[in-house]
């Protein structure tokens, strides 16, 4: 399972640097659902930058003190107990408790990132999230929709607090007819916008979309797909486009749009890791 959780720009660059391997955070419910080796997404509140770490371990503790009384502060980020009241009341800590977060950090996952207007993601009042998957069959040919004149990856908006996991078994499911279940994936790329008026006046909108991917010789069952009603009436299908010719045949359609543009820099991180 991933988890997501918002940093502050120095303690994500400590995490980043491997000076800080244990993330403090209150045992409240959300925590109580991890699990030794499963993965967080921490996403940096200045930058918008990602990052995946697995949890290697967790520790509970009455309080904040009886944490920092277990381990050396470097390791912690941050040199006394009393500072974590600057985020947490001690109503809080009697309330929940306290857990410490072992992580691993994993390799940094290629990420582009779009903040003309230089927010935060604190600033952000609406949240969007997509999970896109590339699939390569065993012809060498990478699985792509066509819609209308829209080309794109199979996947989609990830639904209320559906993992990213989830909701790739799901659209897959719903798109090709096939179900397939995903676990212990992680990301090759990232795309993360913060706009501004967006959607409409008012709005400010954080969009974080990530790629995974998979070689899997996958067939699509027509007759299982359950399209939207859009879907249908721009005939949306799937088809496999040779992996050293996608890049140009996209790259060359009618409607050059974010999402296409995205999708080519998701399909060039996949096709060089295979170099």
């Amino acid at each position: 399972m991933i988890y997501r959780m918002k940093l502050q720009n120095e303690p994500f660059n400590q995490i980043m640097l491997g000076t800080k391997e244990i993330e403090i955070r209150l045992n409240d419910d959300k925590r109580k659902m991890f699990k030794i080796n499963d993965y967080i997404e921490f996403t940096n509140i200045t930058t918008l930058e990602i990052m995946f770490v697995k949890i290697t371990n967790l520790y509970h503790f009455k309080n904040f003190e009886d944490l920092f009384n277990n381990f050396d502060n470097s390791t912690l980020g941050c040199s006394s107990y009393e500072e974590m009241y600057k985020y947490y009341s001690r109503e809080e800590e009697n309330k929940y408790g306290i857990l410490g977060i072992e992580i691993k950090v994993f390799p940094k996952v290629n990420q582009v990132i779009h903040n003309e207007d230089n927010l935060t993601l604190n600033d952000a009042n609406r949240v969007t999230r997509r999970a896109k998957l590339i699939v390569e069959n065993n012809n060498d040919e990478i699985l792509i929709c066509h819609m209308g004149v829209k080309y794109f990856l199979i996947g989609g908006h990830i639904d209320n607090d559906e993992s990213d996991e989830q909701c790739l078994t799901r659209e897959v499911a719903e798109e090709s007819g096939i179900t397939l279940n995903f676990s212990n994936i992680l990301p090759i790329a990232s795309s993360n916008y913060i706009n501004k008026d967006y959607p409409k006046n008012g709005d400010i909108t954080y969009t974080n979309t990530n790629y995974y991917a998979i070689k899997y010789d996958l067939v699509p069952n027509i007759e299982m797909q359950n399209l939207t009603e859009e879907e249908k009436k721009e005939n949306f299908k799937l088809m496999y486009i040779p992996k050293n010719e996608v890049i140009n045949f996209l790259e060359n359609t009618k409607e050059i749009n974010a999402t296409l543009s995205d999708t080519i820099m998701a399909i060039k991180v996949y096709l060089n890791l295979q170099k």
